[in-house]
C-alpha cells in the first residue's frame, strides 16, 4: 500500500442515540479516530474543485489498518462536512490497510432528530406507540407520513386488539384498512412483527384483487404476488427458518426485477419478479381468506427502492427504538 497516496484527512465517527423530552430519537456522534485516506470514485460525476469535494457516491476509500471501525449502521465517515455510510470493509494484506466501499448519506446524522420522513418516498408509517387508539366506531392508527393514510377498522369482528403501542391480529378475521390504496412499483417495506406460528400470514393485501399480496407462506418461505392469476405469478423467496414468538424487523424491497427479504437488516433471501404491473395494496392483514396472526409493532412503506445507506438508517432506527435483538 502506497502511504503517500493517503492524502485526505477524514474522521471515523460513531453515532449514538438518546431520547429528548418529547420521546423523539436524537442522534449524536463521536469522533473515534482521524485518519488519512485515499478516495477513488466508482461511478457518476465526482471529483475535487479547488480541493473541495463536489462528487456523489459511491466511492472506494483506502486507509491504514485500524480496529476503530466496524461494518455497522452506527459507524460512518465524515469528510468535508459530508457523511458516508460504510457498505463493506476489506483487509489489505496482513493488516496493512483497509478498503472501504462507502456511499454518501442522504440525510445528516449529527444532532438531528431522525425521522423516517427525512428519507424520500415515505407513503405510510404506522409508528410504534404513536397515535394508536380506539375511536367512537373502531380503531385508528394515525399515519406519521404526510399522506394521511390512516389504518382503521370499524367492524367489531375484524378489529385487531390494541396492546401496549401495537396491534394483535387473531389470524382468522382481523385486518386494518388503509384510508387510500397505495400503488407501488419499486418499493421498500419495513414491518416490525411478532409471529407465534406460520401458516399463511398475510401482511399486505388488496381486498379488491386477491392476486395482490405479500405474506409468510411458512417459516422458510415468503410469497409476493403483484397480480395475474396462477402459481407462475408468485415470487417465492426461500430463506432460513424464522423464529416464533420473537419480535423482528422484516424488510421487503423491490429493486428492478428482484425482490429482497431481510431480517433485522441482514438479507435472508431474494427472488425474481414475474409481473411488471403496479403492486396495489389497501390493507394490512388479509388476502382473500388468508389472515395475519400475530403482532404488528410498526409498518413503513416507501414507494421507491431506498438506497443501502438510507435503508440501514431506517432499520437501525426501528431496531433500536423497539429494542429488537
Amino acid at each position: 500500500m502506497l502511504i503517500g497516496k493517503l492524502d485526505r484527512l477524514v474522521e471515523i465517527k460513531q453515532a449514538t442515540f438518546t431520547q429528548n423530552t418529547y420521546g423523539e430519537k436524537v442522534r449524536t456522534s463521536t469522533t473515534i479516530a482521524n485518519v488519512f485516506a485515499r478516495f477513488e470514485f466508482k461511478q457518476g460525476k465526482a471529483g475535487y474543485d479547488a480541493d473541495t469535494f463536489v462528487g456523489t457516491s459511491p466511492a472506494k476509500m483506502t486507509i491504514r489498518y485500524t480496529t476503530n471501525i466496524d461494518l455497522s449502521p452506527n459507524y460512518f465517515i465524515r469528510y468535508n462536512s459530508k457523511d458516508w455510510f460504510i457498505k463493506s470493509i476489506q483487509e489489505i494484506g496482513r493488516k496493512e490497510g483497509l478498503i472501504l466501499i462507502v456511499e454518501e448519506q442522504s440525510s445528516s446524522l449529527p444532532t438531528d432528530v431522525f425521522s423516517l420522513n427525512s428519507i424520500s418516498g415515505l407513503v405510510l408509517h404506522y409508528k410504534f406507540a404513536t397515535s394508536l387508539a380506539a375511536t367512537s366506531d373502531g380503531i385508528q392508527w394515525t399515519d406519521q407520513s404526510d399522506q394521511n393514510n390512516n389504518g382503521t377498522q370499524t367492524l367489531d369482528s375484524a378489529e385487531p386488539t390494541i396492546e401496549n403501542g401495537y396491534l394483535t391480529f387473531d389470524g382468522t378475521s382481523d385486518f386494518v384498512n388503509f384510508t387510500s390504496a397505495i400503488t407501488l412499483n419499486e418499493m421498500t417495506v419495513f414491518m416490525a412483527v411478532y409471529i407465534p406460528s406460520y401458516t399463511t400470514e398475510t401482511t399486505l393485501g388488496n381486498t379488491s384483487n386477491n392476486n395482490m399480496f405479500a405474506r409468510f407462506s411458512s417459516d422458510t418461505s415468503f410469497r409476493f404476488r403483484r397480480g395475474g392469476s396462477g402459481a407462475g405469478q408468485n415470487v417465492d423467496i426461500t430463506h432460513s427458518a424464522l423464529p416464533v414468538d420473537t419480535l423482528m424487523l422484516i424488510t421487503l424491497q423491490q429493486t428492478g426485477d428482484t425482490a429482497f427479504l431481510r431480517k433485522n437488516s441482514s438479507q435472508i433471501g431474494s427472488g425474481s419478479i414475474v409481473a411488471s404491473n403496479d403492486f396495489v395494496v389497501n390493507n394490512y392483514g388479509v388476502q382473500n381468506t388468508s389472515f395475519f396472526g400475530g403482532r404488528l409493532y410498526e409498518l413503513a412503506i416507501y414507494n421507491n427502492s431506498v438506497s443501502d445507506a438510507d435503508r440501514a438508517l431506517i432499520e437501525a432506527d426501528i431496531i433500536e427504538r423497539l429494542t429488537i435483538s
